[in-house]
């Protein structure tokens, strides 16, 4: 299990890019795939951990109980098996567009 911690923010998984993205401050996804793609050859990443991964996982909110869980609650996530360091970015696409950003290095 891999918990994002900080605040509990809507997240989206980019699995072309490995990131989890959380909108800290934002009304929209406009221009969220060039933000992330543009912080991928940032300096600004801070290692978090390593952890083993592989296989499908669910991605919901861990504050709702499993009986609870409705089809339109989850997220399924695909991740090749592997060694993967997690880091994380806070990033301001536009003056208005904030989001947290945590994504997988394979190792």
């Amino acid at each position: 299990m891999l918990v994002l911690g900080w605040e509990a923010l809507p997240v989206t998984y980019l699995d072309h890019r490995m990131t989890f993205v959380r909108k800290y401050a934002a009304e929209g996804d406009s221009g969220l795939e060039h933000a992330v793609d543009h912080a991928k050859g940032s300096d600004g990443w801070k290692d978090a951990f390593e952890i083993s991964l592989g296989g499908s996982y669910w991605l919901m909110d861990c504050m709702v109980v499993g009986r609870d869980i409705a089809g339109n609650d989850t997220i399924r996530v695909h991740i090749p098996e592997g060694r993967y360091l997690v880091q994380s970015m806070f990033i301001e696409a536009f003056p208005d567009d904030q989001f947290m950003l945590e994504r997988l290095v394979r190792i």
